[in-house]
């Protein structure tokens, strides 16, 4: 019953996600496909799991049992799964496409920490990362957004939050009317930053654009900016700026850089892993990807 452990993993989702329909979302199968593995668990075990409620699930008393040991199963799946794609990735290759955000701002933190430097990735728009995958140049395909193709399957990769930084210390939270007290360097307002903070904010205050860049160094140029911007003093404005927290997570940790939540706004974006319907069978490309989305455990 359990010995594929996809059962568990969709029960975990579910878990996770609080919904049936996040829950397939996250996994990139049907919501029908959810319910029903649920119910052969449940079948199985001859007792309810999760009860659904109008605003998300709970877990039975043997619910609860369940899940710690599905949480102690995934963690030996988890790490066998990194193990054997170790030992398949010698003879075995993938083609990836990015968009720019990710290749830049992700991609380099989670290979180091994976050990894919020998993965090459093609850097691009979100369109045409999934344009590259539609036409077969690309196996995979690591994106913002979902763009609705027949024979592309979506994945939610990870979620991140946008936040305030600065190279001097920040409240905590920051009420909408605070932020026109800052001095601000933004990205051009196409960019996907600027538009998920134009999207939230009623007022937006007024930015110094960074000029000679591109979408492949917004970031590094971003980060270089705050960090080199003189320090207030009574006659100058603290600089900030807007970046995904985990893209600057090491410098927050080091003191160099400085976080704050703008009021109770939550600017957070999934990114997504796509890839061939006709690939479902690849042991080697789902190796791939589960080895991806776990890179956190």
């Amino acid at each position: 019953m359990f010995s594929d452990f996809s059962k568990l993993e969709t029960f975990l989702a579910v878990v996770r996600e609080k919904s049936f329909s996040k829950a397939s979302l996250s996994l990139g199968i049907s919501q029908p496909a959810v319910t029903q593995q649920l119910k052969l668990i449940e079948e199985y075990l001859n007792t309810k799991v999760v009860d659904r409620k109008k605003n998300g699930i709970s877990l039975t008393k043997e619910g609860e049992l369940l899940y710690e040991v599905a949480l102690k199963l995934e963690k030996s799946v988890i790490t066998a799964q990194k193990e054997l794609f170790h030992i398949m990735s010698k003879n075995n290759q993938i083609s990836v496409a990015s968009s720019f955000l990710i290749a830049e701002q992700f991609w380099p933190k989670i290979s180091n920490k994976l050990n894919l430097n020998a993965i090459k990735v093609q850097t691009s728009s979100t369109a045409n990362a999934i344009k590259q995958l539609c036409e077969k140049k690309v196996e995979v395909a690591l994106v913002e957004e979902i763009i609705p193709y027949e024979n592309v399957i979506y994945k939610v990769w990870f979620e991140d939050e946008l936040v305030l930084f600065s190279n001097e210390k920040l409240p905590v939270k920051l009420k909408d009317i605070d932020l026109l007290k800052y001095k601000w360097i933004c990205q051009p307002n196409d960019f996907q930053t600027m538009v998920l903070l134009n999207s939230t904010l009623n007022d937006m205050p007024e930015c110094e654009r960074l000029s000679d860049v591109n979408q492949s160094n917004i970031a590094s140029s971003l980060i270089h900016a705050v960090v080199n911007a003189k320090k207030q003093d009574v006659n100058k404005e603290q600089t900030v700026s807007i970046i995904f927290r985990s893209v600057i997570e090491n410098m927050l940790k080091d003191k160099s850089l400085f976080e704050a939540k703008i009021g109770n706004h939550k600017m957070k974006k999934k990114l997504y892993i796509a890839y061939n319907k006709n690939n479902e069978e690849n042991i080697f490309l789902q190796n791939f990807i589960k080895y991806l989305i776990k890179f956190d455990s």
